[in-house]
């Protein structure tokens, strides 16, 4: 096939731009849609995962995510904005006295000479 098979002509484009333009159609950004909100990060769902939190303060950001069905960078958002900080114990030195060392030993030799959890 020929390109001029498949494209339209110039002639035709620059008739199609005239038509637009007197009807004063010529805006190519979309339309504002009032019934569908711009983020995720409602009123509603701001409640829903401060009441989560509230009642779980181990909950995953992941499962905050699952339960809302709503992303993770949104989750993240929502609990910024609310004031929450994430506590994580990992890397956390423990300064243990001489008492919480023995007592550890103690533990660990009665879990190794099969006094522990079976």
């Amino acid at each position: 096939m020929d390109d001029i098979d498949i494209c339209m002509r110039q002639c035709s484009v620059i008739e199609f731009l005239n038509v637009e333009e007197a009807e004063g159609e010529t805006q190519l950004a979309d339309a504002v849609r009032s019934n569908q909100p711009a983020t995720a990060a409602t009123l509603l769902n701001i409640q829903h995962v401060d009441e989560i939190i509230r009642d779980d303060r181990w909950i995953t950001t992941d499962e905050l995510c699952h339960l809302l069905s709503i992303g993770k960078g949104t989750v993240m958002t929502i609990i910024e904005k609310l004031g929450y900080s994430k506590a994580c114990a990992c890397g956390v030195p423990k300064m243990l006295t001489d008492q919480n060392k023995e007592a550890r030993k103690t533990i660990a030799s009665n879990v190794c000479v099969g006094g522990g959890r079976g």
